[in-house]
């Protein structure tokens, strides 16, 4: 299930640069959460959202 998640908030970060702030702010909030699978995913999508790659788009 972590998976899946994770790579839906990607794919919403992917398509334009109001929803991909929007991604990452979903995603930073994710590690406060009690959760170790929330944890994951938050860090995991910050770190692909915010990378050079993803800024070209």
């Amino acid at each position: 299930m972590k998976k899946a998640v994770n790579w839906a908030i990607r794919k919403i970060g992917r398509r334009s640069a109001a929803l991909n702030a929007a991604a990452i702010a979903v995603a930073k909030r994710l590690p406060t959460s009690d959760s170790r699978t929330a944890c994951w995913v938050g860090s995991g999508t910050v770190r692909e959202l915010t990378s050079a790659k993803i800024a070209q788009y």
